[in-house]
């Protein structure tokens, strides 16, 4: 995945080199590959895309990007004994993942038995709004749809 700086950087790096086929190939190939993205899964054991919060508050993500556009959606459960106030599941630490500078997603997460959390999807953070009890199940939410840094 690439940012627009990087990727109009990569095909004017093409451009003026000497073209062969290969390197048409290469800049065709960066644009195809913002096309059609492969989906990133991150962990709190992996922290390929963010950095883990909470020591007993795992999670899973999977995010697809393709241009400034990315898909998000999870798992989260909390196993702290403790019941969780306004609680961030993880910081972001990958920029070119992260929600731009402007937006601010509220959206909910629910469990198979419908106890549902809100949370908080920014370029900071994922963060629980309100409180959030301990449970065995998982918190679950779907593809939410943002627009990424440039």
């Amino acid at each position: 995945m690439a940012t627009k700086v990087n990727l109009i950087a990569a095909l004017n790096g093409f451009i003026i080199a000497i073209i062969t086929p290969t390197k048409h190939r290469s800049a065709n190939n960066a644009i195809v590959d913002e096309i059609y993205p492969v989906a990133v899964l991150d962990t709190r054991d992996l922290e390929t895309l963010t950095t883990k919060a909470v020591a007993n508050f795992p999670y899973n993500i999977t995010v697809i990007k393709s241009g400034n556009i990315a898909h998000i959606k999870g798992i989260f459960r909390n196993h702290t004994p403790n019941i969780l106030s306004n609680a961030t599941i993880f910081t972001w630490k990958e920029n070119q993942y992260k929600p731009n500078a402007n937006s601010q997603i509220i959206f909910y997460a629910e469990t198979s038995t419908n106890v549902k959390v809100k949370l908080l999807l920014n370029n900071g953070v994922l963060a629980t709004i309100g409180t959030f009890a301990p449970t065995s199940l998982p918190y679950e939410f779907e593809f939410k749809t943002y627009i990424t840094q440039d």
